[in-house]
């Protein structure tokens, strides 16, 4: 008679067992299926790209966050670029903190300083953000005709936990062309400043 109890006891434990790590195949299986979202690509960069303007122009280049960032509620950033062809008009918040509809924190952490960079530091207060935008509008004046780039030199972003979210940094390239006289000219003098 023990021996009957004692079988079906380890048939009852062993179905027990088998039971157990189906349902921890299962749950390992839900929780690999979820989507991460530490995996998603996230690139600051700076907007446009590419840019041409006009020597003594004043323009604008925004620090553009794609719609790889989740729960972004904070940033420091370091934009570097050739002071001698280009000096620094004003550093503004950009539209996706500014239009967040929450309070925002947002200095210009080097305002006034002789430097070839902008170091800018910013915080959507106790909110995130999970879209696409621009954090950081610069606006320029063009000193002198040439070409350089800026470029985002160090960046730390970080969420609603305050840990940092992993991201790639594009540079932008800028040409800064000569004027177009308004004084009359001949063709043949048109065609030889194309060849400088």
């Amino acid at each position: 008679m023990r021996l009957k109890t004692k079988s079906r006891k380890v048939a009852i434990s062993s179905s027990r067992i088998v039971l157990s790590v189906v349902f921890v195949l299962i749950a390992l299986l839900a929780v690999l299926a979820v989507p991460s979202t530490a995996d998603a690509q996230v690139d600051l960069g700076i907007s446009p790209a590419d840019t041409c303007v006009i020597a003594g122009s004043i323009f604008e280049l925004d620090v553009y966050i794609d719609s790889g960032a989740v729960n972004l509620m904070g940033w420091n950033i370091t934009i570097g670029y050739d002071s001698t062809l280009l000096a620094v008009v004003d550093v503004l918040e950009g539209t996706l903190p500014a239009d967040s509809g929450h309070p925002t924190f947002f200095s210009w952490l080097n305002e006034g300083e002789d430097d070839d960079f902008i170091f800018v530091n910013g915080s959507i207060l106790g909110k995130t953000v999970d879209s696409p935008g621009v954090l950081v509008t610069i606006v320029f004046e063009a000193l002198k005709v040439g070409n350089c780039e800026i470029c985002i030199d160090d960046s730390d972003l970080r969420n609603n936990l305050n840990r940092s979210i992993t991201h790639t940094r594009s540079c932008g390239n800028l040409m800064i062309e000569e004027p177009i006289g308004t004084e009359p000219a001949t063709w043949g003098r048109i065609k030889k400043l194309g060849e400088i």
